[in-house]
């Protein structure tokens, strides 16, 4: 399951559902800012495969992307924009025939570029291996073109502030020479050779790549080992991508995703000790123990209020029945309490 948040405050909701409070939503589905369905979002019969992220552009338009073959009975695979209104967009991508296989991951840059990642090999018939940046219309961007040429997993990218790409998977074929798990490329798709590559990466592929706002980089996957340093599931790599020492180690077996909370906290899905949950760590990257929770989250959005969208595996969360999507509040209200063995004295007796 996966999210997108509105300008509006409504939220765009992707996964592997067929109704949304028993309306026919097969993929997708739009939800007022209470979590009501929009029911002036309708994508006809919805997506045939599965779907594995999206974004929304400055226009409300959204595009999709994942392992689908159709959208509303039409053939239309790996990637589609769909109007404002759940229809399908046809002035995407008018040119051609699209990624030649599976796209697992989106992103856009500032000037409203998109960049994907996936097991493609062509997009629109150009050899464009695992990732290509697409205009705003869906044509190919010819400007850039990377030199990764194969690699076992490559599952996600996000834009850096400076326009710099950061893609991760597991073992990385740039030109040959064997990568593993993270890559920062130019806005050309070159190497970036100031990247720190040497005996860098995890064993197991990441999850999820988030960039704070001071350019240090959290990097989450099912990895116990980085840099041949044990470090847990959740690691901070300094602007240079070397492993930022000030950082806490060994704190979560694994973690999905994180997001970077307004006093600068980090919100982590993860498991400590085989008990999965959120989990919040203080800045330095250790746990913080006023906080606690064990439903299976998936996926978390920041809202502008500070309020925290979440998705997943769940029946209900802290006592109340959800179903796999809720909104929790934030930093004030979001804590439970630990439990203390309090000692009086008193003095001087």
């Amino acid at each position: 399951t996966e999210m997108g948040l509105q300008k509006d405050g409504k939220i765009i909701v992707i996964g592997d559902f067929t109704t949304y409070d028993n309306f026919p939503r097969k993929g997708i589905a739009r939800l007022n800012s209470n979590g009501s369905i929009d029911e002036s979002f309708n994508p006809g019969s919805g997506f045939e495969g599965m779907l594995r992220d999206l974004i929304i552009q400055e226009d409300g338009k959204i595009i999709v992307v994942g392992h689908f073959t159709k959208f509303n009975d039409i053939s239309e695979k790996y990637i589609v924009r769909l109007n404002t209104d759940g229809s399908l967009d046809t002035t995407f991508n008018p040119l051609g025939e699209g990624p030649s296989d599976k796209v697992h991951s989106i992103t856009q840059q500032a000037d409203g570029k998109i960049t994907i990642v996936g097991d493609f090999e062509t997009y629109n018939g150009s050899s464009r291996q695992k990732l290509a940046r697409l205009n705003h219309d869906g044509t190919l961007d010819p400007s850039l073109n990377s030199g990764i040429i194969g690699t076992n997993v490559l599952s996600l990218a996000t834009i850096q502030p400076d326009g710099k790409i950061l893609t991760g998977g597991y073992l990385i074929n740039y030109n040959n020479t064997i990568i593993k798990s993270i890559v920062r490329l130019h806005s050309d798709g070159s190497l970036d050779s100031s990247f720190n590559y040497l005996g860098a990466g995890a064993e197991l592929p990441l999850q999820d790549i988030t960039v704070q706002p001071d350019g240090k980089i959290i990097i989450c996957g099912t990895f116990n080992w980085y840099n041949n340093i044990e470090t847990g599931g959740i690691v901070r790599l300094n602007k240079d991508g070397t492993l930022d020492n000030t950082f806490a180690k060994k704190q979560l077996n694994l973690s999905n995703s994180a997001i970077i909370l307004p006093n600068e906290k980090i919100l982590t899905n993860g498991t400590i000790n085989y008990q999965t949950g959120l989990v919040r760590l203080n800045s330095d990257g250790s746990i913080d123990k006023s906080f606690k929770t064990d439903s299976y989250i998936e996926k978390m959005t920041l809202q502008p209020d500070g309020k925290i969208l979440i998705c997943g595996k769940f029946k209900s969360y802290d006592g109340v029945i959800k179903n796999q999507i809720a909104r929790i509040n934030g930093e004030n209200i979001l804590a439970t309490s630990e439990k203390l063995n309090v000692n009086y004295e008193i003095y001087p007796n």
